[in-house]
């Protein structure tokens, strides 16, 4: 894979886990503590947990159906053409593997 594919690749598994990088956008209170970006938005693992519960991921995953499917697609095929010697290419892959092996995100996506 180019550089250019590279960088266009990270972006998009960026794009599909934006809890992983930026928390979640709120005034804070006097009642409210301050918490941890992973208490936010619960980034050890796509389990109910905190606000997961109230379904901040499912909703994103919904709306941005395309990108889980159609694009995952779209990469499969040009990795299926792609040298997997090369560790940058195979790391590539197997970064995208990572962020699709996730718990729970499958059953988000089928429904």
């Amino acid at each position: 894979m180019d550089a250019s594919f590279r960088a266009v690749l990270e972006m998009w598994l960026s794009y599909l886990q934006p809890w992983r990088y930026a928390a979640e956008k709120q005034l804070p209170s006097a009642e409210a503590p301050l918490r941890s970006v992973s208490e936010k938005w619960c980034v050890l693992d796509w389990a109910p947990c905190g606000p997961c519960r109230s379904g901040i991921r499912e909703p994103f995953v919904q709306e941005n159906l395309l990108l889980y499917t159609k694009l995952f697609v779209s990469f499969l095929n040009r990795a299926l053409r792609t040298d997997l010697v090369s560790p940058k290419n195979a790391l590539m892959v197997f970064r995208a593997a990572k962020v699709f092996a996730q718990p729970h995100l499958a059953e988000m996506i089928q429904r």
